[in-house]
Order: C-alpha cells, then sequence, then structure tokens
C-alpha cells in the first residue's frame, strides 16, 4: 500500500470512529488531523476553537501569497507545509532575567514580527504561549495562536489562559501535544487553503470551499 493509500485509509477510519459532529466543517479537519497525527481519538474530547477561528486562518492562506509561520522550536518548523516558517530561535534574542529562552525568543519573534499576515505556532513550551499572553495583554498585539504545548507543568495552564482571555485560537485542553499534533493542526489549515479536504464531501462546503 502506497503512502497516500495508508492516508486515505486512515481518514476513513477516523471518520467512521471518532464523532466529529460537534465542530464545524473547518474545525472537523483540524480535530482529524490531529488525531491522525497522534493516534488518539480522544483528542477529539479535548480540542477547542475561538469562534471562526479556522475559517479566518484559510481564508489568510487564500488571500496572502505567503504567510509567515512563526514557531517556538525549530524542530515543529520543519514538520510544517510552508516555506515561510520561522523558528523564533532562529532571531537573535536577549536573555529576559527570570525567563526561559522560549518565552524570550517568541516575545521577540512577536516584536519584529507582529500580528500582520502571520501565524504563532506553539507545540512545545507552555512559556512561549506565556510570552505571546502576555504581550497581547500589554499591547494591541492580537496574534492568530495555534497553540498544543506539552508537559506537566504549565502546558494546561497556559493553555486555559489563551481561551480564557479570548484570542484568537486553536488548542486543546490537557497536559498532552507536542510538535506532531502541533504540526497536524496547522498543516490541516494550510491544506484546506489549498482546496484539500479529508472528512467531508465537497458540497458541504458550500460557496466556501
Amino acid at each position: 500500500m502506497l503512502g497516500n493509500e495508508i492516508e486515505t485509509l486512515s481518514f476513513k477510519l477516523i471518520q467512521k470512529e471518532v464523532n466529529l459532529y460537534g465542530f464545524d466543517l473547518y474545525e472537523r479537519e483540524v480535530v482529524a488531523r490531529v488525531v491522525h497525527a497522534s493516534a488518539e481519538p480522544s483528542y477529539v474530547e479535548e480540542m477547542s476553537f475561538s469562534q471562526d477561528v479556522v475559517r479566518d486562518m484559510v481564508a489568510t492562506f487564500k488571500e496572502m501569497d505567503q504567510v509567515r509561520i512563526v514557531t517556538d522550536v525549530t524542530s515543529l518548523s520543519h514538520l510544517i507545509y510552508s516555506d515561510a516558517t520561522v523558528s523564533a530561535f532562529e532571531l537573535p534574542y536577549a536573555l529576559l532575567a527570570n525567563q526561559t529562552r522560549s518565552y524570550a525568543a517568541m516575545r521577540h519573534a512577536a516584536q519584529v514580527f507582529g500580528d500582520k499576515d502571520t501565524i504563532y505556532v506553539v507545540g512545545c513550551a507552555p512559556t512561549a504561549l506565556e510570552a505571546l499572553l502576555d504581550l497581547a495583554a500589554e499591547s494591541k498585539f492580537s496574534p492568530l495562536i495555534i497553540a498544543m504545548p506539552v508537559g506537566f507543568v504549565g502546558a494546561y495552564e497556559s493553555k486555559t489562559r489563551l481561551v480564557k482571555e479570548g484570542r484568537r485560537y486553536i488548542t486543546n485542553l490537557s497536559r498532552r501535544g507536542g510538535t506532531a499534533v502541533t504540526a497536524g493542526a496547522v498543516n490541516a489549515v494550510i491544506k484546506m487553503a489549498k482546496g484539500t479536504y479529508q472528512i467531508v464531501s465537497e458540497g458541504e462546503y458550500g460557496e466556501d470551499h
């Protein structure tokens, strides 16, 4: 069986085994790719989206020649289907007192790039997400965020804060996460912008598809 055949079969099994109908048509694609990346159907129970955020992200990719994707770690940038990825660690940044390197690097990247034509993606370090939220609280910075950091300390808490503060986000409300599932979420958005949908028939999307 070839790779594309395996992927097609995988999504057929996901659609059969996972209840995706608590999500809108765009969110389903993201949830399905997260499940696909993790082989964990239980992710469906913890995925959370701000209103219309996936539709908005897809529209952003369709409208712009190139959308910048800023990641918290370099390994995540290599898993995303885009040539416009930038790891926060690739920029020269100064260490900050009582903050992690991830916090300092992401805060600096956000100050450099702002929120126009840019999506911020956090798949490893909860403190990188905290940096984005702190900057948004201090200024007019209003980023699009895909955040699924993993860990026993700070991961769930930072994602809960993301939701409570009403930012524009895709996340999962648990300690779980990591680069593979985060990349799955990002790649779902990119694929939809290119017209690739795995879960529902083309007719269900109407004129927006």
